[in-house]
């Protein structure tokens, strides 16, 4: 866990998990895997990384690749590649982002959405599946601090940066 990151009440994070500065995940959500950037803002109820099942068995049951009773254990990777969600990320409520989804900076996610494939910095996409509706658009004056990486930049180093114009 970075900085000043924020985890609200119900939600459930597993091992292995990372997540960057300044970032929050609310309520509801489950984070099953991946790695979650600085200044993301994850809404309620969203579902990152969750495992899958087996789909070349003759059962998708976890009873038959998991320990049982006859304790059997048939291995299975659960987790083949967990989602990378970059700096500056907004992800709507309701939201199920899929393993090995790769979301880009900046990029905002709407609400109900289902995330099955790359999305690209600074896009919006929504729907299930997700597809791109259009790309942000970011004020000019602001456009040099993207490109100078300023979400590596502590709050106080923005503002002092930005100044008056972070707020126009």
């Amino acid at each position: 866990m970075g900085k000043k990151v924020r985890i609200y009440k119900g939600v459930s994070i597993f091992d292995g998990v990372s997540i960057g500065d300044y970032s929050y995940v609310n309520a509801g959500s489950i984070v099953r895997s991946g790695k979650i950037g600085r200044y993301c803002s994850i809404a309620y109820n969203c579902v990152i990384g969750a495992g899958e099942h087996p789909l070349d068995r003759f059962s998708t049951s976890s009873r038959f690749y998991r320990k049982n009773k006859l304790k059997h254990h048939l291995k299975w990777k659960e987790i083949h590649s967990p989602p990378i969600i970059e700096d500056d990320v907004w992800i709507g409520a309701n939201v199920t982002i899929l393993q090995g989804v790769r979301i880009g900076q900046g990029a905002v996610i709407g609400a109900g959405s289902v995330l099955t494939r790359d999305v690209e910095p600074y896009s919006i996409c929504v729907g299930v599946p997700a597809r791109k509706l259009k790309d942000r658009q970011v004020k000019e004056e602001h456009q040099v601090f993207i490109e100078n990486d300023w979400n590596l930049m502590s709050e106080s180093e923005i503002y002092h940066k930005l100044g008056p114009s972070l707020f126009r």
